[in-house]
């Protein structure tokens, strides 16, 4: 009976060579040589094509232990099968995935990450996914370069991993950040931004490590590094100072993706100088023709960010997407471009690209998620697309409405608005979500849905009034004056002033001689400090404008104007110089009064303090666009001049103020309204008549708009 220790360990030894546990026949190879076809069959698999994997696998599967599965499923991602399928393949890993640990786990993540996987194996996919997951929560500590390989590829696959994975993998990251390798550190980092994964503390620290390790990375590491730490919104000034150096020591070496990732990076955190962008312009030149769909739609999207829209540069990148076909786009990539070549005007609605896009888009409708919603009508809206295609993106929007985030529910209304689109259910599910929402939209979006809710001339006042208080409107930064005080522009707008209220006067004195009302009523709703220094170059204009005109026979109004520019060592402002005309002509008047408005908080108290010496002035610390109609129920009589003249620096600023219009025309219709607009166009004067569009303002009458050269330098961002 000695023999059968002997007998019983060998069949142990059989055991774990042939993987009985899986269904292999023991009997069977008791006259075989169990190590040596262990061995053939790893070097078969090493050496063979996907379509051969998968028929071993369907002869021998039962042979296959842990690292031939592995070593099967390396095979076909780099050769992938042109037939069968990967589902029991798939199945087998998930089976096994429990048992991993280490390298085996990270191999096995590895593969399914680039796995190009058929319909018909989806589901046996996602169990190994699944699988995945629940391995790495309990397969307790990794290699570093085992967990970045396991975090990558757990970022990359389509099934979202447990939230129990990705707090082990975090935690496992935080007990050694400082250990981790730069290659590491960025991939790290990649997965957690794809994840969506937040820990600025985390992130910071593993920002230093990187620029620690900053010269071991290659060109490929480094743009994941910019799109990584981009994508986190994590302040990493000092890295990406780094990246910089390198891409313009050896932008010539990078590739296309690598390009592409770098400039979106760049484009997302504003933080390009005149120097990269010139670099960015002569590198997207050379490797247009190279991007793949997903490259061609963060370049577009990059430079379109970024307000670079010339033509022969987005003439190579429109020619790429023709090249590459719109077929082969994802969703979210075909947004991306769209939006893109909407933004820099390079695409028009009957053109062939557009059509192309469209249909696209009519097809893949019900796959498009709420990025993409918002972005295409944006972009739609912007060429004046078929409103039949917006109806139906207006549709997917009230599907998709929980997804929307508040720029997306902005975007969608004003598209949605500036082409009359309005679809059943969509006015009561954006009043609902932008309430939900109200905390987050930015002053832009704030602005845009105000507008929206004015053009479809839906009355809401409970989420009116949620927009006059929401905090976005404080982020919106301060105005500032000075850029232009004593530019040609802004002394052209002040004299305009100045003769507007000569008229008044003229009025008001025949008034008083046919004993009727002489007083004066001026409203100043962008009020600013009221007094400001004068900057080069516009000190130099400023000088030349005061003594040129001495000796000069000039209009009483022009004369009026530069006697104010005397009176003041400052350069005077609007209210200053309506101020300073009222009280000179104090003794004609029976009655002045000028309410002013400053949101700024910065401005109010230079503001109080410049005006303190004149009478029956009022300065009021707040929004004009909210405050102005309070002042309708509590005075009754109008203003016999109203002047606007607001900073521009919001897309649809200018619809607000024909807004303002409307209503001061409803509770004041005697009032003079004086808007200053700017025409980014050939200089001109122009008038608005009732039967002329006027952007959502059908009450305004009459509007006379005088432009010039000199636009102030957020002025392009009009739509």
């Amino acid at each position: 009976m000695a023999w059968r220790p002997t007998a019983f360990w060998r069949l142990r030894r059989l055991e774990a060579f042939a993987g009985w546990r899986h269904g292999s026949n023991w009997r069977s190879l008791l006259g075989s040589k169990p190590r040596q076809k262990q061995r053939d069959l790893q070097q078969r698999l090493r050496d063979a094509k996907g379509d051969q994997v998968l028929q071993l696998f369907q002869r021998e599967g039962s042979f296959f232990d842990t690292i031939h599965l592995l070593t099967a499923l390396r095979a076909v991602v780099l050769s992938p099968p042109s037939s069968g399928s990967l589902g029991p393949l798939l199945k087998r890993a998930a089976a096994i995935a429990p048992e991993l640990t280490g390298n085996d786990l990270a191999a096995l993540a590895w593969s399914l990450a680039r796995l190009e996987v058929k319909l018909e194996d989806q589901a046996a996919f996602a169990t190994a996914a699944h699988a995945l997951s629940a391995a790495t929560t309990g397969c307790g500590t990794l290699k570093s370069a085992e967990l970045s390989v396991v975090a990558w590829a757990m970022a990359k696959l389509p099934q979202e991993p447990s939230e129990d994975a990705i707090q082990h993998v975090l935690q496992e990251v935080k007990a050694r950040v400082d250990q981790l390798t730069g290659k590491e550190t960025v991939n790290l980092v990649w997965a957690f931004s794809k994840m969506q994964v937040r820990d600025v503390n985390l992130i910071q620290q593993m920002a230093k490590r990187a620029v620690k390790d900053f010269s071991t990375l290659n060109r490929q590491d480094t743009g994941n590094a910019a799109w990584a730490f981009a994508k986190a919104d994590v302040s990493c000034e000092t890295l990406m100072s780094r990246i910089r150096e390198k891409f313009l020591s050896e932008s010539d070496a990078f590739d296309a993706q690598e390009f592409a990732s770098i400039i979106w990076a760049f484009a997302w955190l504003d933080a390009a100088d005149e120097v990269l962008l010139r670099r960015f312009r002569g590198t997207a030149l050379k490797v247009a023709g190279q991007l793949n769909c997903g490259g061609l739609a963060r370049v577009s999207w990059a430079f379109a960010s970024m307000a670079e829209a010339q033509g022969p540069l987005f003439g190579q990148l429109k020619s790429s997407a023709r090249r590459l076909g719109l077929g082969s786009f994802g969703s979210t990539e075909l947004s991306k471009i769209t939006w893109a070549f909407a933004k820099a005007e390079e695409i028009e609605a009957g053109e062939p690209l557009m059509l192309d896009i469209a249909r696209q888009v009519e097809e893949r409708m019900a796959t498009l998620n709420a990025r993409d919603v918002d972005m295409m009508a944006w972009a739609f809206a912007k060429v004046n697309a078929d409103t039949e295609l917006m109806a139906r993106l207006a549709k997917q929007a009230v599907h998709l409405a929980p997804h929307l985030d508040a720029q997306g529910l902005a975007n969608c209304a004003a598209a949605f608005a500036l082409l009359r689109v309005a679809v059943s259910g969509w006015r009561p599910v954006l009043v609902r979500r932008s309430a939900e929402e109200i905390l987050h939209f930015s002053a832009q979006a704030l602005c845009d849905l105000r507008w929206a809710l004015t053009v479809q001339g839906w009355v809401e006042p409970t989420l009116e009034n949620a927009i006059a208080t929401a905090p976005g409107w404080a982020e919106r930064s301060d105005y500032v004056h000075e850029t232009q005080a004593g530019a040609v522009a802004d002394c052209f707008k002040h004299l305009v002033l100045v003769a507007l209220l000569q008229n008044l006067q003229d009025a008001c004195l025949g008034n008083a001689n046919h004993g009727d009302d002489s007083s004066i009523f001026y409203v100043d709703t962008h009020a600013g400090a009221g007094l400001y220094e004068v900057k080069e170059p516009h000190r130099e204009n400023l000088r030349r404008l005061l003594s040129g005109s001495h000796g000069l026979e000039m209009p009483a109004s022009l004369h009026a104007y530069i006697d104010c520019l005397n009176r003041f060592e400052g350069y005077p402002g609007s209210p200053v110089v309506a101020l300073d005309f009222l009280a000179r002509h104090r003794s004609t008047l029976s009655e002045q009064r000028a309410v002013l408005f400053e949101a700024a908080r910065s401005n109010v108290q230079r503001l109080c303090d410049h005006v303190k010496g004149f009478s029956g002035v009022e300065v009021l610390h707040e929004d004009a666009y909210r405050g102005l109609p309070k002042l309708f129920t509590v005075s009754p009589r109008s203003p016999h001049l109203v002047f606007i003249d607001p900073p521009y620096d919001l897309c649809f600023a200018d619809n607000l103020n024909f807004t303002l219009v409307q209503q001061i025309q409803q509770h004041w219709p005697e009032s003079c309204v004086a808007i200053w607009l700017f025409w980014l166009g050939t200089p001109c004067v122009m008038t608005i008549d009732p039967g002329d569009s006027t952007e959502g303002c059908p009450g305004l009458d009459r509007c006379l708009c005088v432009n010039s050269r000199s636009v102030p330098a957020r002025a392009p961002k009009l739509q």
